[in-house]
């Protein structure tokens, strides 16, 4: 699983000033977001010119450079001697090097352009991230479109000062409720967005026996339905989901006394959960994960069980088939939405 750490300190209101946490982030992306991109056997020549006759190569081997194999390379380099170099050509996996630079050496003959034809591997698909555009123009230069938005998931930054506070107050009212050893719940989800509570689902072993789609995100997305005008579940109005949703959502009232939308005031009744947040106590199953992606959920955050208090009556309801940590579901292209995925960790400043 590729993570990469963010630190919020958590800044404690007045109900918990006596907790002093920081809570790292760590962003849950695909793994070719951290690997190095996979390289591809190409044939290049040494051209025997000046830069003056770019033009030329570019005319004389557009035949053979694919816009889709190439889009994301400079086609010419400049040699450590001061030479100029080319790409000519992709070799194909079942493409003899040899052959295929005897006919190029063939047609190119009588142009006396090329020389020191040779195989090279080079990136096979664009850099995305500075580290691997750093990796890749070692290798050969690359076009980088820098994406400011996925730098700031990873490194964390993306999240605004209200959004951090947002955060905060649901975790620190979260470790509050599960601090009493005697709740009969285990796990929880909150779905949000500009302060605003939308859905909760709290849930336990035992209800999950009783059924198995119990679990506390598929409960908050039931949640979410109910206010629409839809809903399969009874229960959103006990007293105990009541009285949470009241608590968090006074603590957000007063702290963020002007909510901020970074993406612009929701106006109407979006889909179901669209560009809603969730925050979940454990890491979703693979039923769940799918229920918050068809739920068009934006972005998800869940807590790291093993980084928490021993004490808290926290456990782990869902099913531990690692959706999120090992399979990446949330990020499949084969899906028409995906969305992102963040674990917390909570660390104590206490024992820190």
């Amino acid at each position: 699983m590729n993570h990469h750490p963010s630190d919020i300190r958590l800044q404690a209101t007045s109900r918990f000033s006596d907790m002093d946490y920081t809570l790292k982030f760590d962003a849950i992306f695909e793994d070719e977001l951290y690997n190095t991109p996979p390289l591809m056997r190409v044939i290049v020549a040494r051209a025997n010119c000046t830069k003056h006759d770019i033009p030329r190569i570019f005319r004389l081997t557009k035949d053979f450079a694919s816009v889709a194999d190439f889009r994301h390379l400079r086609r010419i380099r400049d040699t450590e001697d001061g030479c100029i170099e080319c790409i000519i050509c992709k070799l194909g996996d079942e493409d003899d090097e040899e052959i295929v630079i005897k006919r190029l050496e063939h047609m190119f003959s009588q142009e006396s352009l090329f020389s020191d034809y040779h195989s090279k591997l080079v990136p096979s698909r664009p850099p995305r991230t500075e580290h691997q555009w750093k990796a890749s123009r070692k290798i050969w230069p690359c076009k980088y479109a820098k994406s400011n938005h996925l730098i700031q998931c990873i490194d964390g930054t993306v999240f605004t000062g209200p959004e951090r506070v947002e955060l905060e107050i649901i975790v620190n009212n979260l470790i509050e409720k599960f601090s009493d050893t005697s709740t009969r719940n285990q796990s929880a989800a909150v779905i949000f967005r500009s302060n605003k509570i939308h859905g909760l689902g709290l849930t336990n072993k035992k209800a999950i026996d009783k059924d198995a789609t119990k679990h506390s995100a598929m409960i908050a997305i039931d949640y979410v339905a109910k206010g629409s005008g839809g809903g399969h579940w009874a229960g959103h109005e006990d007293s105990e989901v009541r009285q949470l949703v009241e608590t968090i959502q006074n603590d957000l009232d007063v702290k963020q006394s002007q909510p901020e939308d970074v993406d612009g005031e929701i106006t109407t009744l979006p889909y179901l959960c669209t560009n809603y947040d969730v925050l979940v106590t454990e890491e979703p199953c693979i039923m769940c994960t799918m229920g918050l992606i068809q739920s068009r959920i934006r972005r998800l955050f869940y807590l790291d069980l093993s980084s928490m208090d021993a004490n808290l009556a926290l456990e782990q309801t869902c099913y531990n088939d690692r959706a999120i940590g090992k399979f990446i579901i949330h990020r499949d292209r084969n899906l028409n939405h995906r969305m992102e995925a963040w674990i917390i960790k909570l660390i104590s400043k206490k024992s820190s």
